[in-house]
C-alpha cells in the first residue's frame, strides 16, 4: 500500500514539477522537515531508555554495539566475571 501511495504522490510531483511550480521545492521541504522530527523522536527513545544519544556514533551497527556493551556487559562485570583478550600477535 505505501508503494502505491508513493508511485502516486512521484507522478503527481512530476507533472507540478514539469509545469515549472514552486510546489517541488515545498514538498521536498517537508520531506525533509518530516525526517528531522523523526530524528528526533528516534534520538529521545534512546536517551529515554539507554541514555545514549544515536548520532555520536557513525552507523546502526556501532550504535547497537555501544547498547550491547552498556547493558550486557555492564552485567556481566558487575558479577566478577573477567573477559579474556586477544593480544595484538595472536
Amino acid at each position: 500500500m505505501y508503494y502505491e501511495c508513493r508511485r502516486h504522490y512521484n507522478t503527481i510531483l512530476n507533472v507540478k514539477a514539469a509545469a515549472g511550480s514552486r510546489e517541488e521545492y515545498c514538498v521536498a521541504h517537508n520531506d525533509v522537515d518530516i525526517l528531522r522530527r523523526l530524528c528526533m523522536v528516534f534520538r529521545k527513545i534512546f536517551l529515554e531508555h539507554d541514555n545514549i544519544c544515536p548520532f555520536e556514533e557513525c552507523t546502526i551497527i556501532s550504535l547497537c554495539m555501544k547498547v550491547f556493551r552498556k547493558k550486557l556487559l555492564a552485567r556481566r562485570r558487575n558479577r566478577n566475571h573477567s573477559f579474556g583478550r586477544i593480544q595484538k600477535c595472536g
